[in-house]
């Protein structure tokens, strides 16, 4: 069995939205010698295809964009800055170096996107009017919800 990192978040009702601390810093190798870190709220969000961070916290880093790139949303395509920088998910896991998009962000100043989400397993059950998150890196198993079911209930042949 290959070992994994793995959280979870229980809500006590049903969100619309999973939003979780992260420590943020420009990229680093190692966190274990100390590093600055800033905690910042991040969306988990399925429907982006990359992580981004709010001009506000950005600036708050002190943050040298690396480049400008085009990128396409809900309202259109439009040129944002690129950063470089590392975080850490609320298990502990470092990414040193990942490259985000400067975006516009209400009530957080991170987004998590599939380009980390892509790199581990994701659940989220709403049972008893309460949402369970739960996210563990690297992927460790298949996650089929059909195939449980059809060893739980028995599947009737075709008639």
């Amino acid at each position: 069995m290959m070992p994994f990192k793995a959280f979870t978040k229980k809500y006590d009702d049903i969100v619309s939205q999973i939003i979780l601390p992260c420590e943020v810093s420009k990229p680093v190798a190692d966190i274990a010698h100390g590093i600055d870190m800033t905690t910042f709220d991040a969306l988990w969000d399925t429907g982006a295809s990359c992580s981004a961070i709010s001009k506000r916290a950005a600036t708050l880093l002190k943050l040298v964009p690396v480049s400008v790139n085009s990128v396409y949303h809900a309202n259109g395509r439009s040129m944002v800055n690129l950063y470089d920088i590392s975080f850490v998910l609320p298990n502990k896991t470092l990414f040193p170096h990942v490259t985000v998009v400067e975006v516009t962000l209400s009530d957080f100043d991170l987004l998590i996107g599939m380009d980390i989400i892509s790199q581990g397993d994701l659940s989220i059950s709403n049972k008893d009017g309460k949402t369970t998150f739960s996210f563990r890196l690297p992927s460790y198993k298949e996650i089929d919800f059909l195939k449980e079911y059809d060893e739980v209930v028995p599947v009737l042949p075709d008639l």
